[in-house]
């Protein structure tokens, strides 16, 4: 088992290199400068991105390691809640007063005085 995983391993390696030198002798300059800018910049990311995960997935051991470490507060019992409804010992009503009607008051607004920008003054006149 461990010899075929071994030739395939070779076959794939051979394979890539072979291809990648067929690619490489019929690309242009150009895009070959491409294709090695975007290997660069994957092989770049690579470093910052395992750092980023490694410091996130360090944080979240720390948070649970630390509740790990701290006793379960004790639940206090909910307190009970007992609703009772009203009996009713008289004839509902049928007619409920609602709040007074206060007298209408009658304030006194000055006039308003408008003036138009750009108008003529005598405008619908």
């Amino acid at each position: 088992m461990l010899k075929l995983r071994l030739i395939l391993l070779i076959a794939a390696v051979a394979f890539a290199v072979t291809l990648a030198v067929v690619v490489g002798l019929r690309l242009s300059d150009q895009a070959m400068a491409v294709v090695v800018g975007v290997i660069a910049g994957v092989a770049a990311s690579i470093p910052t991105s395992l750092i980023v995960v490694w410091l996130t997935t360090r944080h979240l051991a720390v948070l649970h390691e630390a509740r790990r470490r701290e006793p379960e507060p004790e639940r206090e019992a909910s307190p009970q809640v007992v609703i009772l409804q009203p009996t009713p010992t008289a004839a509902p009503q049928a007619f409920h007063p609602g709040y007074p009607v206060l007298p209408a008051q009658t304030v006194a607004t000055p006039s308003r005085q408008f003036t138009i920008i750009g108008g003529d003054d005598t405008l619908g006149e």
